[in-house]
């Protein structure tokens, strides 16, 4: 079980605190990460991984220590991180100096695409490529497919 602190976009409010969350899935996940949680009242919305804690405790034991109900998330949206460990430490150093909140700092520095709301979930995808490592250059061997993929 992991505990999860994100922080979550709203155009009303500018929250500035994280609010935690419950993950006991075997994705990957990693600081820097869009997930999509369940926020007030159980709507939908995306929220900014900034801290991760690991833990052997049962979601009822994390409740009653903390003193409050945690939902679990709903979605990972990203294969990677978004902002490296420089960047985000750049945020911080920009909310702290300016007095804003993270999150309307790191919606600055991620492209409109990218940014932690809901309706960037419609645009464009994040491009993933994959590589593959031919181990015998022998192309007689391989069938019409494998020669295609291996050209």
């Amino acid at each position: 079980m992991k505990i999860i602190k994100l922080l979550i976009e709203r155009s009303v409010f500018s929250l500035d605190r994280p609010f935690t969350y419950l993950y006991d899935g075997f994705e990957s996940i990693n600081v820097g990460y869009r997930v999509l949680v369940p926020f007030n009242k159980g709507k939908p919305i995306i929220g900014y991984i900034i801290e991760i804690q690991d833990n052997n405790k049962s979601k009822e034991e994390i409740e009653k220590e903390t003193g409050f109900s945690l939902s679990y998330i709903l979605q990972i949206i990203d294969d990677k991180p978004l902002i490296n460990d420089e960047l985000m430490e750049l945020a911080n150093q920009i909310s702290s100096y300016y007095i804003s909140p993270l999150i309307s700092v790191l919606q600055t520095m991620l492209p409109s695409s990218l940014k932690p709301r809901r309706s960037a979930l419609k645009g464009p995808k994040i491009a993933y490529d994959k590589y593959l490592v031919a181990l015998d250059n022998d192309v007689h061997k391989l069938t019409a497919k494998q020669f295609e993929i291996y050209s």
